[in-house]
């Protein structure tokens, strides 16, 4: 886990501000819920609603933010910046609860 948060922060870069968010499954749940980090980029301005109607606009799609790390994490792995041994982009397996936190699907 600090191999990918590390790699996230490095491919960020030092000129984008952002807050890490950490998520852990409350006390009085009883159900399984993974622990998370969200790394919140602070690039968008504020359009003077969200205090109020906590709506928050996202100003980037997936596929932007793909574009925008997949090469960088690339790079700083071929520096040796960043874990070696991390999977990136497609070569990542994606398969549906491969954490096995819905009991049902095992």
């Amino acid at each position: 886990m600090s191999d990918l948060l590390h790699a996230m922060h490095a491919a960020t870069g030092v000129d984008t501000p952002s807050n890490e968010e950490w998520h852990y499954r409350p006390v009085d749940v009883d159900v399984a819920m993974p622990w998370r980090i969200v790394l919140k980029w602070r690039i968008s301005t504020l359009a003077g609603f969200e205090g109020a109607t906590k709506i928050y606009l996202n100003t980037l799609d997936p596929w932007a933010i793909h574009d925008r790390l997949v090469p960088r994490l690339y790079a700083l792995r071929d520096d040796g910046r960043i874990a070696r041994d991390l999977r990136i982009g497609s070569e990542a397996e994606c398969r549906p609860n491969s954490l096995r936190y819905n009991r049902s699907s095992r």
